[in-house]
């Protein structure tokens, strides 16, 4: 298999498809036609087969999306981090109640709302 580069971006009417291997750009009216679309282009500029073709498409975005994207691959990074250290708080309140409180796993469950499975995996966690 050959392998080509496309870069995509949005013109105002189609999607604007660049293919480096043969130099040339062509178009799709809709996102998901840019892969057919290269291969069908490539395919007639080099005359092979386009079954024996592998794109590696780029989409170029906004400057102000892929901000917004950054930005919101931020926040679900922190708050992947804050769901850990909820849940390691949890594990330590529930050991606290158990070891300095003297509760029962059953009283935790309760007075925390969990099921006693839930409060057992934190005890052996």
């Amino acid at each position: 298999m050959t392998m080509y580069q496309v870069r995509v971006e949005r013109g105002e009417k189609f999607w604007l498809v660049y293919v480096a291997g043969v130099d040339r750009w062509t178009q799709a009216k809709r996102f998901s036609e840019v892969e057919d679309t290269a291969r069908d282009l490539v395919a007639v500029m080099d005359d092979v087969d386009p079954e024996s073709i592998e794109l590696t498409v780029e989409v170029s975005l906004p400057d102000l999306a892929n901000q917004r994207l950054e930005h919101a691959r931020q926040l679900r990074e922190a708050a992947t981090r804050a769901n850990a250290e909820a849940a390691e708080e949890t594990r330590a309140a529930v050991h606290t109640l158990i070891e300095d409180s003297g509760l029962s796993q059953q009283e935790v469950a309760d007075v925390l709302t969990l099921s006693k499975q839930r409060v057992s995996q934190l005890v052996n966690g």
